[in-house]
């Protein structure tokens, strides 16, 4: 049994447009997540997709499964799709790039930010009643500047004005592409110090290694024009909680400390991948995050490249060691521990570089990517004896720990259930 928040309106975060009362919700799953998650949302879908065809014609739950090529029918206008995978991520590009343009979001995670969502949900709905900001030109220089890349989207204008009205005082600068709709340019524009247009590269047909080197590259460049003293590298698709303040106190204090080291989130890399540190959200010193996005573009193409899936059973054999040679992540820190002189070839390099050229930002801050919201917050507590955690957790929300105790009561486990570790 598990604790569920959230519900459709989530949905708007990442589709402002999207008309509720006329969207037509498909599943996307019909494993372990789907039997386990799905009766927990109270979504009413029409049917849910699977790739495994000896599930194709079974109904679980209630809910008939047909065959992912089943969407094709459907209008992308008309219908949500609503994924219960764990490779959430991986079928959200899958969709659009072998399907189509369908809208989709994650159905579950499990977390505790919840409240960072009903934060941005009351944002969205000041937005969207006309809220606006006018900030005058700086006297000097600011001290933090943040730069956003990536592509513009509806939810893009939010993620800026999150970040205007929570840091008021940052250097705000945007950088995206050649051919972006003149619309949603125009709505970003008011929330920013500058956004910059760039041509993108040519497609590699891999990932996107090389938009990200791009525009990185230039708004690292942009903050180094603008004079600040220290840059933050962010998402078009993503806010940060937490107080990045707070974090260059820790990191650099008076700006003599932490000569060259780089705030990494250690929430979004892989411990056991070479070089797999998060480039998702960074900071540090404006100097070390142009000289962190100098590395040249990636020249390989999709022929270069093994299979590209996480899904992939042929990547899946792998020795896990081996993910280094297609890991973006892997790509861009092990450039730079080169050009910095150390080695950078198995993982004890790689926590050698850590240890002297990285930080975490985890203790004060963390980012949470709108593009992947989820339309519920499961919040699970299977345990046969109570844990110190949860108990510290009883004593403090003793309220929201009743309401989970009420599902427990009314979930109708079994004595077996319950000695498998499934109540709670």
């Amino acid at each position: 049994m598990a604790y569920a928040r959230g519900g459709m309106s989530r949905a708007l975060l990442k589709y402002p447009d999207l008309d509720l009362s006329r969207t037509r919700l498909i599943g996307w799953g019909a494993g372990q997540a789907f039997r386990d998650y799905f009766p927990l949302t109270g979504l009413q879908l029409e049917y849910t997709l699977c790739p495994r065809q000896e599930n194709h014609g079974r109904t679980i739950h209630g809910v008939p499964v047909r065959s992912t090529e089943a969407l094709r029918e459907e209008s992308p206008q008309d219908v949500l799709v609503v994924i219960f995978s764990a490779y959430s991520a991986e079928i959200m590009n899958e969709i659009r790039d072998r399907i189509g343009p369908y809208r989709a979001v994650r159905a579950v995670e499990f977390g505790d930010n919840a409240a960072q969502i009903s934060e941005l949900e009351a944002l969205a709905g000041a937005l969207r009643g006309g809220l606006s900001l006018h900030k005058a030109p700086a006297a000097e220089p600011a001290e933090v500047g943040m730069f956003m890349q990536g592509p513009l989207t509806g939810f893009t204008p939010m993620a800026l004005a999150f970040h205007r009205m929570r840091y008021p005082g940052m250097h705000l600068s945007v950088v995206t592409w050649n051919g972006e709709d003149p619309a949603l340019v125009a709505q970003c524009r008011p929330w920013c110090d500058e956004l910059v247009q760039i041509e993108p590269p040519p497609p590699n047909g891999y990932d996107t290694r090389n938009l990200i080197t791009r525009s990185c590259k230039e708004g690292a460049r942009l903050l180094q024009r603008a004079g600040v003293r220290y840059a933050i590298r962010a998402r078009t698709d993503a806010v940060i909680f937490g107080s990045p303040y707070r974090t260059l106190e820790r990191m650099f204090g008076d700006g003599s400390r932490g000569a060259g080291k780089i705030g990494v989130l250690l929430a979004a890399s892989w411990a056991y991948v070479p070089f797999h540190f998060s480039d998702k959200l960074m900071l540090c010193r404006t100097e070390d995050m142009v000289a962190l996005w100098s590395l040249p573009e990636d020249p390989r193409g999709k022929a270069d490249f093994p299979p590209a899936g996480l899904t992939d059973p042929g990547l899946l054999g792998w020795n896990f060691l081996d993910y280094r040679h297609i890991s973006w992540e892997s790509r861009l820190w092990g450039s730079h521990a080169r050009q910095l002189g150390y080695p950078a070839d198995t993982l004890e390099d790689a926590y050698r570089f850590a240890r002297d050229r990285l930080l975490e930002l985890d203790s004060d801050s963390h980012m949470f990517s709108i593009k992947h919201v989820p339309m519920f917050n499961l919040k699970l507590r299977p345990m046969l004896e109570p844990t110190v955690e949860w108990w510290k957790e009883m004593q403090s929300d003793f309220d929201g720990t009743l309401d989970h105790l009420r599902q427990v009561s009314s979930s109708g486990m079994t004595l077996q259930d319950f000695f498998a570790k499934r109540v709670g």
